[in-house]
């Protein structure tokens, strides 16, 4: 389940260049629950904004929801439906069995976490995860690719759900050795 991505202020200039912005201020580096993230969105055309992550029920934050059983759930159904979105970063945190932050990225392309928004607030999906993450953590966000963006907008969204997911670089923390 994803609880924590880096997006840097590069990347960040990057998407406000080329998608035109409507927002405030967003989080950058490390974002947590909580934070406001830069999404892609669209109406007539696909822009850039900011929203906070997690959605508010009964004084809980909802950061995920399975993709699976998303457009099921009274809570996400319409979001899903109606207003995806995409989150930009450049990496997403796991963390493995012994509690360790494991990070997955892809240094040579832009990653894009699948999401749905409900006012001012947004949740990430999730999926079953593939080879790459299988190993750390049973669940992995939605990724897309840069040319699959325009599609995520459009009523074929859920092929791009259950098509096959990028591999991922990942970086684990070290781990101290005892010597004795």
């Amino acid at each position: 389940m994803c609880g924590q991505f880096h997006l840097t202020k590069e990347n960040a200039v990057w998407i406000r260049h080329r998608f035109p912005f409507r927002g405030r201020n967003y989080t950058t580096g490390n974002v947590y629950p909580g934070n406001r993230a830069l999404l892609l969105m669209k109406d007539k055309e696909i822009f850039s904004c900011e929203k906070e992550w997690g959605f508010d029920l009964y004084g809980k934050r909802i950061i995920n929801a399975r993709s699976e059983t998303a457009s099921e759930k009274k809570l996400f159904k319409d979001s899903l439906a109606r207003r995806r979105c995409l989150v930009v970063a450049d990496a997403f945190y796991e963390w493995d069995a012994a509690h360790q932050k494991v990070t997955f990225y892809r240094p040579e392309e832009r990653m894009y976490l699948g999401g749905a928004v409900s006012g001012d607030r947004f949740v990430i999906l999730t999926q079953a995860p593939n080879d790459s993450v299988a190993p750390v953590h049973d669940r992995m966000p939605v990724v897309l690719r840069e040319a699959q963006i325009q599609d995520w907008f459009e009523d074929n969204y859920q092929e791009i759900i259950q098509s096959e997911k990028p591999g991922f670089e990942i970086d684990r923390p070290y781990h101290q050795q005892a010597l004795f």
